[in-house]
């Protein structure tokens, strides 16, 4: 009898002290962790605003995977993604983690370094395209020619500039009570010019066209009838495809 009772009280002393260890260790590991910008698209020689990390629990140490590239740190104490990036890189996945007494957790952040705008586009009214070059470093621009607009609609109302800078997206005003397009451009990244490379349908204007950061979709809204279009970006020419559109 006392043998059985013994071997109970034992059994229950063990188990309450796992129990007691383990939850109190795990309530306050790491989870939830995200950044501020965690798709981030920087230029070469300018320096980045820091990328914050918040989390929920105790954090005893960062690391990230694979190396930023140069010019880039990720400070091992809070996390904080900072610096001044010194080379080109195309979009890029790297894992951060964050590591305490409790566990770790981790999550991704996708970097896109591009090197310095060299030209600049001012669509026109008149169905041309004003080429500008940029100073790298004062920003002042020089006018460098002028491309005129090869659209079967007229009125070019904006200009979108893929992430990559390869290509530029152009909505067209087009006739009142008429659909019209928009118009897909190469750029020449040694000269600046514009090779095209077709047009889409968009619906009635006013247009107005953004790009999802990773280059891989356009949207685009129709003010006249209501209506959003999305369009899948091709890699390697440019060339819109239309996905959907909803009102």
């Amino acid at each position: 009898m006392r043998r059985g009772i013994q071997l109970i009280s034992t059994l229950s002393l063990t188990l309450a002290a796992c129990h007691g260890g383990g939850g109190g260790s795990s309530s306050n590991a790491p989870k939830e962790l995200s950044y501020g910008t965690p798709d981030a698209v920087y230029v070469t020689k300018v320096p980045i605003e820091e990328n914050v990390p918040t989390v929920k629990g105790e954090v005893s140490s960062w690391s990230i995977t694979p190396t930023p590239p140069t010019g880039l740190f990720l400070d091992p104490k809070t996390g904080v993604l900072s610096g001044i990036p010194e080379v080109e890189m195309e979009r890029t996945a790297f894992t951060v983690f964050a590591k305490g007494p409790g566990g770790q957790t981790k999550t991704t952040l996708h970097l896109s370094i591009l090197l310095p705008a060299r030209f600049a586009y001012a669509p026109s009214g008149d169905d041309t395209i004003g080429i500008y070059t940029v100073d790298p470093w004062s920003g002042d621009l020089r006018f460098h020619g002028l491309h005129h607009h090869s659209a079967p609609h007229s009125g070019p109302e904006q200009m979108a500039v893929h992430p990559s800078g390869r290509f530029v997206y152009v909505p067209n005003a087009g006739e009142v009570q008429s659909d019209s397009t928009i118009t897909a451009y190469e750029v020449d990244g040694d000269q600046g010019g514009l090779s095209l490379i077709g047009h889409v349908p968009i619906g009635e204007g006013p247009h107005r066209v953004l790009l999802h950061p990773d280059g891989t979709r356009v949207y685009a809204t129709s003010f006249m009838d209501h209506l959003i279009h999305t369009y899948q970006v091709d890699e390697g020419s440019g060339a819109l495809t239309l996905l959907d559109t909803i009102q």
